[in-house]
C-alpha cells in the first residue's frame, strides 16, 4: 500500500485512505495508517463509525485513529437514504462530545475544501480534548 500511495503522490495525486477503521492491518496497528499519512495520504474515517452505529470497538478505533491525526475527513458511506443514511450529523455531536469542537470544525471544514479543490489542513495544530474515560477511497488531483 505504501508503494501505490507513493507512486500516486509522485504523480500530483493525494490518496484518500477510505474508513481504515475497518481495516484489521490498521485495527492491528494503526501506525500502518499513519506511515501512509506521513507519507501524503489522507484519512477519512466513516461517519456511522464514529457514531457507534457499527460497535463501540469501531467508534474507539475511529476515535484513536482522530487523536492520531491520521483522519481528516468524514464521510457518510451512504448508499442510500433509507438503508445506510448519511449521519454525519451524529458523528460531529461525538466528535464535539470526545475531542472537542476544534476536532469538529476541523473536519467540516476539511471537507468543504476537498469540494472547492482547496488545502487540506493536516491537523498537526488542532488542541484535542482527552476524553477523561478515555467520500469514498477517490483520489484528487493536487493544485
Amino acid at each position: 500500500m505504501e508503494e501505490i500511495c507513493h507512486e500516486l503522490i509522485i504523480q500530483g495525486f493525494v490518496p484518500v485512505i477510505a474508513h481504515p477503521e475497518r481495516n484489521a492491518e490498521v485495527a492491528a496497528d494503526p501506525s500502518k495508517l499513519e506511515r501512509l499519512i506521513e507519507l501524503g495520504s489522507l484519512g477519512q474515517v466513516t461517519a456511522q463509525s464514529l457514531a457507534g452505529v457499527f460497535g463501540n470497538k469501531l467508534q474507539k478505533l475511529s476515535l484513536e485513529l482522530c487523536r492520531r491525526s491520521a483522519v481528516h475527513v468524514l464521510a457518510s458511506d451512504a448508499h442510500d437514504s433509507v438503508h445506510r443514511p448519511f449521519g454525519l450529523s451524529a458523528a460531529y455531536v461525538v466528535l464535539e462530545k470526545e475531542l472537542g469542537p476544534e476536532m469538529r470544525d476541523y473536519m467540516r471544514e476539511n471537507a468543504q475544501q476537498i469540494v472547492a479543490n482547496g488545502e487540506v489542513n493536516r491537523g498537526n495544530h488542532v488542541q484535542i480534548r482527552r476524553n477523561r474515560h478515555k467520500l469514498f477511497g477517490i483520489f484528487s488531483r493536487k493544485g
